[in-house]
């Protein structure tokens, strides 16, 4: 699937993430003549939007606002090979724009054979189940393809992750 350009729309509905892809052009894609971004706007009472932070040469299939939009949560790339790697990402958690911490593929699952692979990456989430992934105040629940919830704690003093979460 080629990138698209969507919103993501935070809890209180005041603020949402404009997700842009890469815009290029020639025979090979290869004249770049926009890099992709994830810029954070939120709604004035004019009806006008201004843009409080954006994070150049990012872009995600799924992107995840706080309520306060304080922190969002991007889903890595679709990444190729058949097993978790330390260098494949799976979660970027930013706050206010800044990276704050991302998780590697290797982190989140222990079963490298529990993976669903196909012809061009992998993916390390289970997708059949329409409630993951979630996020609730600044709680960030996401189910893995070894059927595990995995959750994320969002704070001042950083991330937290619990592998061993029961909703």
């Amino acid at each position: 699937m080629a990138p698209y350009a969507y919103v993501a729309v935070n809890d209180s509905g005041k603020c949402f993430a404009s997700v842009v892809p890469p815009l290029a052009k020639g025979p090979d894609w290869h004249i770049i003549l926009r890099k992709p971004y994830i810029a954070l706007n939120q709604c004035q009472e004019d009806g006008s939007f201004k843009e409080l932070w954006r994070i150049e040469n990012a872009y995600s299939f799924g992107v995840y606002l706080t309520w306060d939009a304080e922190f969002l949560v991007a889903i890595g790339p679709w990444n190729t090979g058949d097993k978790p790697s330390k260098e494949d990402v799976a979660l970027s958690f930013y706050r206010d724009g800044k990276l704050v911490r991302e998780f590697s593929t290797a982190e989140l699952i222990d079963d490298p054979k529990k993976v669903s692979v196909s012809v061009s990456h992998y993916d390390w989430r289970d997708n059949s189940d329409a409630q993951y992934p979630r996020i609730e105040g600044h709680l960030f629940e996401i189910k893995t393809t070894e059927g595990r919830v995995v959750a994320f704690g969002m704070s001042d003093s950083g991330i937290t992750i619990n592998k061993d979460y029961s909703p």
